[in-house]
């Protein structure tokens, strides 16, 4: 063997060497991109649920101890779809939205009639019914208002 195939033989050696640890180094960057991508998709959709809830958060607050009709409703009714599209989804909060629907749609269905009428006594226990079920579903966006904080500080 002569000195031109063996440097010849080593160089491919070497290149080949290089060839196995830039191909080990790219599949751990497209590993480490997909990581946090995915990472990424789910912040985006943790940040759009937060909104929602933000939304339903004040909403409610407007509707404190003051008896609503369904017209009065109509933008929780919009919030309320739109939670119910996250809810349906895979994800660290489905059971948690899931509830805030079920809360939502007990607190839609306590809507008084638009002409108020009725005896004074049936429309004060309907509209107690009403706060009822508000603050129900108040402490169920509470609650997952904070869960999703936590989940925003993984």
């Amino acid at each position: 063997m002569n000195l031109s195939t063996a440097l010849t033989i080593c160089g491919t050696g070497g290149l080949v060497a290089v060839g196995i640890v830039t191909l080990r180094h790219h599949r751990r960057v497209f590993a480490w991109a997909r990581r946090t991508r995915s990472t990424d998709d789910a912040a985006k959709d943790l940040d759009d649920v937060d909104a929602y809830l933000k939304e339903v958060y004040e909403l409610l607050c407007g509707f404190a101890q003051k008896p609503s009709t369904a017209a009065d409703f109509a933008p929780l009714l919009t919030l309320r779809h739109a939670i119910e599209g996250y809810a349906a989804q895979p994800g660290a909060l489905r059971a948690e939205l899931h509830d805030i629907v079920v809360r939502c749609d007990d607190y839609l269905g306590t809507a008084l009639r638009s002409p108020l009428s009725g005896s004074r006594t049936a429309l004060m226990v309907a509209a107690m019914k009403q706060e009822q079920a508000r603050t129900r579903l108040f402490a169920a966006v509470s609650r997952v208002q904070q869960r999703v904080r936590t989940l925003h500080k993984m």
